[in-house]
């Protein structure tokens, strides 16, 4: 070990082997931001927990990969991080469990030819569900809470090994397990096969059968008929097959100490990477990852607590970020009791909402973050409490019932995040005496369209506006609300009998809510009808067309809510929507609204007409032309959090520089206090977005106060490390003098104009030696016609349609990833009889494919790509670009790759004396990417995009090709590194490739003639 240290200078590494129980743990100490100035080590764990009784074929493969063979000490240290990288085990769950999803629900759909089955919703929903009940069983068995049997599931199913076509193993077994054991209260736990808890909460409620009707009020079916081999453990393709070979850990992974195993967070990727590539678009769903879900829910506590307690910033974040191993000499420091009593208390009655909340990741982050400071308290207070202990599980449970709030969309995603709760609660139950009943969270997380809370275009439960957080009168509305509260604090702790008696409360009083309501707003109604009456009258009965039109309106009113009325009382209309000061009305009469409104809210969803004609209307203050929803969720978020309260959300950083968002900064900016800002640019997430962190606070400071923003700027960094790194990085703005820009840059100045001016004279521009610069191609429908290699085998596409494509994602500077996609490149002068396959495969698609603008403007037959390119453009050698960008990333590509349109190709005239090296060398350099932020931010749009157009105004250096050879020389020694690998991923690779890029800068500053006080303008603006 010794001798790996001394070869990675800073980083260290350590192997413990540790022999508890029936366990063997191996643990890898990997420092990821290692030695400060006094050569403190800050360490990240990441272990792997082997039963030796039952090793799973994952433990195997991790043994095998850590084994040294003849390796350098570096080369060893590799070996061993990439045997315990964590991502990597989630990449091959993901396509596992992808697979798996597949075959289960065509399993579904042919063993049970139920009318129900034929929406495909439906479908989908019974598979997860299924899943997740299995998965959460996989959780119980490691803790042995299934008859105390780690592998309770395989060893059920040996009676029916040799019965692979029967169908009993689900009927018999797990069926009676989900519904008739897990799902009802027993004397001691007892049951058929030993000791398993009764778990409540709605997870094992039996949600098919006779007479059982779905939310929606729709029939199920009576039984459900899955066969054994679907489940047979002998078997890779099966339920149990798949997750045997994985290791379920019961421990909660946080960030700096991580188990190599399937742990409850895993439920939330899986979740976020089963969206279908198109519902993926149209929702705007991401993933976030684990480390930016830890900073944002510290920063953001953080910031709330000091707010509550007054104490100061840094002492709060050592709370906040509790490490239990400091000395309780230098613990006992930070805070006195009476402090200490003040945090509780805010901690306690802490009010979070997630209004997107997808799988949950933000409210279980948050939950988490919470829990360090609920530790750090009861330390001071003189009781110590270890994670996976019993209290921890009262303290999470607490935290659920009294602090989180989430809403989604999507059923499947509450789903998930109720499952990854009730996970969260059941993996510190130290044994099974002590498991309690989970809780019933159908009124913590709602299924419900968070930017709209009007019914049938009417505002039944009224809302106050941004500026008038408290309602304080207690309207008829509010006082029919209040039983409504009442029953959903009885529902939360309710048992299965119980909950359907609430249930069918609860829906009464909604009803009862929607009476009050209708009636509220047929008196108003009534009242305008005899006021206008009453003036036609004075006119002795003279109506003008603008009396007559609202009197029109009035009447269609009216209607309206007698119809609405009508339809709750014959329960002809479903109340399974949310309204916001309807279900969470606790929250805005005790606290004027939430405290701390977190999240990732859509982005990049598709609307409809309608859909955008209500949000302009509802959302004006934040509307310019076409707005991406997060800012609506934004505009939204403003109006639901209370005086005191804080938003935390990461968006695409387009919020921090296009003009359609320049009305969401001013309101940030000029009427509540911007805290914080954080670019991270390209890379964070798997959607082809540059993103950005933003803090701010519902209480704005006078303009004469001396406040200011921290803003950084962090690309491609570990992100464990986000903390560490925006303290070191940020910078600090006057807040005024970024209210006077659209931008938070401001605009192109005088100096900056002298340093291009001086960079043009010696320069051409690309529109001089470049004869094409252009996007790649349009498909129209890249769900369709971009597909993987599998794909293309399994459906037997011809090959000469099939091409190696790149997408924006996979193109970086001086790099491209191996392309994943393969492109069926069809024209409309394809010979249709000499491709059947590919034809029998578009054909599925026909439909959506008629859809397509070109084809109903007749140009093009409906199986075309919408705008091919001349095959040409790709052939040779040529420079490509990522197009949504937040820098120019460019790189070359003479492998003839074909490229969709968010990649930019420019292709060099045939005679240029410009090599495409030295051409390469120009784009990503800091002088290019100075002069494309200035020449582009007159539009607002810095970075938002790299466009073709302003490509073409950049400029590249006058200079025969014996003055290129340099530049030449240093971009062969990048290429030879980032062509061997994936550069990103390597601390030392990225080290020399920065070390290279900074000498190309430095020649071209000595070739500009720049002066120092040049250079450190362009230097103060890089990336």
């Amino acid at each position: 070990m010794k001798a790996i240290a001394s070869q990675l200078g800073k980083r260290a590494t350590e192997f413990l082997l540790l022999a508890t129980k029936d366990y063997n743990q191996l643990m890898l100490v990997n420092p990821r931001k290692t030695f400060d100035e006094k050569m403190n080590v800050k360490a990240s764990i990441r272990k792997l927990l082997i039963d030796r009784t039952n090793p799973t074929a994952y433990d195997r493969d991790r043994l095998e990969a850590i084994a040294a063979k003849n390796q350098t000490p570096l080369a060893l240290y590799k070996t061993q991080c990439e045997a315990f990288d964590v991502e990597k085990l989630t990449k091959q769950f993901y396509r596992g469990y992808k697979e798996l999803f597949d075959r289960v629900q065509a399993a579904v759909k042919k063993h049970n030819p139920h009318s129900y089955f034929n929406d495909s919703d439906r479908l989908h929903q019974f598979s997860q569900r299924l899943l997740g009940r299995v998965m959460f069983l996989y959780f119980l068995q490691k803790k042995e809470f299934l008859a105390g049997d780690r592998r309770f599931l395989t060893k059920q199913y040996e009676p029916f090994r040799t019965k692979p076509d029967d169908t009993n193993y689900y009927g018999e077994v797990l069926e009676p397990l989900f519904f008739e054991t897990l799902n009802a209260q027993r004397p001691n736990f007892e049951s058929r096969w030993g000791k398993v808890p009764y778990l409540n909460g709605g997870l094992f409620d039996r949600d098919y059968g006779a007479g059982i009707r779905d939310a929606a009020g729709r029939e199920t079916p009576e039984t459900i008929t899955l066969p054994n081999s679907l489940f047979d453990p002998g078997s890779g393709d099966s339920i149990l097959g798949f997750f045997n070979n994985y290791n379920f850990t019961v421990s909660e992974n946080v960030v700096g100490d991580e188990d190599v195993a399937v742990d409850p967070e895993m439920l939330g990727k899986v979740f976020e990477n089963m969206l279908a590539a198109e519902e993926r678009g149209q929702s705007g769903t991401f993933y976030t990852p684990r480390g930016i879900v830890q900073f944002m829910c510290a920063e953001v506590l953080t910031r709330y607590l000091v707010d509550e307690s007054g104490m100061d910033l840094d002492a709060v974040r050592q709370f906040v970020e509790y490490d239990p191993d400091l000395s309780d000499a230098d613990f006992n420091q930070l805070m006195s009791p009476q402090q200490a009593r003040s945090l509780k208390k805010a901690v306690e009655n802490i009010k979070v909402l997630d209004p997107a909340v997808g799988s949950g990741a933000f409210p279980l982050g948050m939950m988490q973050t919470i829990l360090n400071v609920r530790q750090a308290i009861a330390r001071r207070e003189g009781m110590t409490v270890q994670r996976g202990s019993l209290t921890i599980s009262e303290w999470k449970r607490d935290i659920i019932g009294n602090n989180l709030y989430g809403v989604d969309i999507k059923p499947e995603a509450i789903e998930i995040a109720k499952l990854r709760m009730w996970l969260s609660l059941v993996v510190d139950i130290p044994t099974i005496d002590d498991v309690e009943p989970l809780p019933n969270l159908d009124y913590k997380l709602m299924c419900g369209n968070s930017l709209i809370s009007t019914i049938q275009g009417e505002q039944l439960i009224p809302e106050p506006n941004k500026n008038q957080q408290k309602v304080l009168n207690v309207t008829p509305v509010q006082a029919a609300i209040q039983p409504l509260i009442d029953l959903q604090h009885q529902y939360f702790e309710a048992h299965a009998e119980e909950r359907k008696i609430l249930r069918e409360k609860i829906l009464e009083a909604e009803k009862n809510v929607f009476r009050v309501a209708i009636a509220y707003r047929r008196s108003f109604g009534l009242g305008k009808q005899k006021e206008l009456e009453n003036k036609i009258t004075l006119m002795k009965g003279k109506v003008s067309k603008v009396q007559k039109k609202e009197r029109q309106q009035i009447a269609d009113k009216l209607a309206e809510l007698e119809k609405l009325a009508a339809e709750v009382e014959k329960g002809m209309r479903a109340l399974n929507f949310f309204q916001w000061h309807l279900h969470f009305n606790e929250v805005f009469q005790h606290k004027g609204g939430f405290d701390i409104v977190i999240g990732n809210p859509p982005y990049g969803g598709k609307l409809s007409s309608e859909e955008k004609k209500l949000f302009k209307e509802i959302y004006s203050d934040v509307h310019v032309r076409t707005p991406d929803t997060f800012n609506y969720f934004i505009s939204k978020s403003l109006g639901l959090f209370n005086p005191r309260g804080h938003l935390a959300f990461i968006v695409p950083n387009t919020l921090f520089f296009q003009n359609e968002y320049i009305k969401t900064r001013k309101i940030l900016l000029t009427e509540k206090r911007f805290c914080l800002g954080i670019n991270f640019g390209d890379g964070v997430f798997e959607a082809q977005v540059p993103s950005c962190i933003f803090i701010a606070q519902n209480q704005h400071l006078p303009e004469t106060s001396d406040y200011i923003i921290k803003f950084a700027d962090l690309r491609n960094i570990q992100l464990e490390n986000v903390g560490n790194e925006f303290i070191n990085q940020s910078k600090n703005y006057q807040a005024l003098n970024i209210i006077k820009s659209p931008s938070f840059t401001i605009g192109i100045n005088e100096v900056s104009l002298q340093i291009i001016t001086k960079i043009a004279a010696k320069s051409n521009t690309f529109n001089d030696v470049a004869f094409d610069i252009a996007r790649g191609i349009d498909t129209g429908a890249n769900e369709v016609f971009l597909l993987t290699e599998e794909t293309c085998k399994s459906n037997h596409i011809e090959s000469n349609l099939i091409k190696k494509t790149l997408v924006g994602r996979e193109v970086d500077s001086y790099y491209y990833k191996n392309p994943a996609y393969r492109l069926i490149y069809i024209t409309k002068d394809i010979q249709i009889d000499k491709h059947c396959n590919t034809f029998k495969f578009l054909e599925k698609f026909k439909n959506k494919l008629l859809e397509k603008s070109e084809v109903k403007q007749e140009i093009l037959p409906w199986w075309c790509l919408s705008r091919p390119r001349n095959p040409e453009l790709f052939e040779g050698k040529k420079i490509i670009l990522r197009q949504t960008s937040d820098s120019i990333r460019a790189t070359l590509d003479w492998h003839n790759h074909f490229v969709l349109n968010n990649v930019i190709i420019i292709k060099l005239y045939p005679d240029s004396e410009i090599d495409y090296k030295f051409a390469l060398a120009i784009l990503n350099s800091k002088i290019t990417n100075f002069v494309y932020r200035n020449i582009t931010q007159e539009k607002g749009r810095n970075f938002a995009e790299v466009k073709p157009k302003n490509l073409r105004k950049l400029f590249i250096p006058k200079i025969d090709i014996v003055l290129q050879l340099d530049f030449i020389s240093l971009v062969d020694k990048i290429l030879s590194i980032t062509q061997n690998g994936d550069v990103l991923s390597d601390s030392s690779r990225q080290i020399q490739v920065k070390r290279y890029k900074d000498q190309i800068d430095r020649s071209l500053y000595d070739l500009y003639n720049l002066t120092p006080d040049e250079i450190n303008i362009i230097e103060a603006e890089s990336v």
